[in-house]
């Protein structure tokens, strides 16, 4: 049997809203709840948003849950018209912030952690596929050094993220740019229990940016590459600037700062964010 965001999920898939069911491979599977009961209560809205809140916010973890569900006034049935909430709440997103990491390439991996090495896998990250790693690794900079944790799986290139802050701490000067736009970028020394690597370019601060996928851009109206405002539902609110959107079928809906951003706009927490014109 279905559990209840299963449930929920196919529910809300039925009634053509599929922007609000990715959150449903990143929960567990734990509560089982009868799809045919959630469809009987579709007339009484209130009992439906009781329900999910009492199962989600306390069996689930909140931060793993499409909010965009849980904020609809009502469930409209097939052909009904949703809420101005509910239609304003679709076109919210997942905030996140990333912390300092990095990302290598096999050959690197094997030469920090020894012949044969392979990542662990300590945590599943919001983007499919990609997880936090149990290894980590002294990053070494002209003036000091870091521990960071790897990101998997493997790259093409070895690759450090960095705030600002973090960069001070190394002692060095990294560019604003793209995940994977390493050109014109500083180097440094990556410290692992069986060896150490050099690498001459590699050190970032990254570009603020939208993962998601052709769909959530079509109802989003934005493209692959486009720069856009986003305005932040915060205790301390900002709007920011120069954000790239980046669209793949591979990508998960969800924003990403840094922990400078995340400092300066108290973005604590579960925080949503929204494209301004």
């Amino acid at each position: 049997p279905p559990t209840v965001l299963d449930s929920i999920a196919r529910f809300v898939r039925s009634r053509n809203s599929p922007q609000n069911i990715q959150f449903i491979s990143r929960t567990p599977k734990s509560f089982h709840f009868p799809l045919s009961i959630f469809n009987s209560l579709v007339f009484f809205p209130e009992i439906v948003k009781k329900i999910t809140n009492f199962f989600l916010f306390g069996i689930y973890n909140p931060k793993k849950i499409c909010y965009n569900l849980l904020c609809m006034q009502s469930i409209a049935p097939k052909g009904k018209i949703q809420s101005r909430k509910a239609i304003k709440m679709e076109k919210k997103f997942l905030v996140e912030t990333s912390a300092r990491h990095l990302h290598v390439t096999k050959e690197t991996l094997e030469t920090l952690f020894g012949a044969g090495a392979e990542l662990h896998n300590k945590k599943d990250l919001s983007q499919p596929g990609q997880f936090a790693c149990e290894e980590k690794v002294e990053v070494v900079g002209p003036k000091g050094s870091l521990k960071m944790s790897i990101l998997g799986p493997c790259r093409p290139d070895d690759q450090v993220e960095v705030s600002f802050t973090d960069a001070r701490a190394l002692g060095v000067v990294p560019p604003v740019h793209e995940s994977g736009d390493i050109e014109n970028t500083p180097g440094v020394k990556l410290v692992g229990p069986c060896g150490e690597v050099t690498i001459d370019k590699g050190v970032i601060v990254a570009k603020r940016h939208i993962h998601m996928t052709p769909a959530d851009a079509e109802v989003l109206g934005v493209s692959d590459k486009e720069i856009v405002k986003v305005k932040l539902d915060t205790a301390r609110p900002v709007i920011f600037d120069d954000v790239v959107v980046r669209v793949s079928p591979k990508f998960a809906l969800a924003m990403h700062i840094d922990t400078d951003e995340c400092n300066a706009t108290a973005a604590f927490g579960t925080v949503y964010g929204e494209i301004v014109k």
